[in-house]
């Protein structure tokens, strides 16, 4: 699966990232949630969350923005391209010798 990571990383339509281990946490992740549609573009957008116990939708502006910049700081920490796949091999590496 790691090898179809590193395949599909390189697809022009595909916008991959992951968060390193090593990564400077900026941010903790909770839960699990869905940014559904451009808060620049139009008034319907929503997020869906998962909890352990029950699924949340949010449509208020204000808790909307809240998980929007909950997603940058996660993003800020993640990395894509090169430096993505470099990373990925290296956990491909790890696992063939293992």
């Amino acid at each position: 699966q790691l090898i179809r990571l590193v395949e599909l990383s390189r697809q022009p339509h595909v916008d991959l990232a992951i968060i390193p281990f090593d990564a400077s946490e900026r941010t903790h992740q909770y839960h699990g949630f869905a940014i559904l549609g451009d808060p620049a573009a139009d008034d319907d957008v929503i997020v869906l969350a998962e909890t352990v116990t029950r699924g949340l939708t949010f449509r208020r502006p204000e808790e909307v923005a809240e998980y929007i910049e909950h997603f940058e700081l996660l993003r800020r920490a993640a990395v894509s391209g090169d430096e993505l796949r470099s990373c990925l091999q290296a956990l491909i590496n790890s696992a063939s010798s293992a």
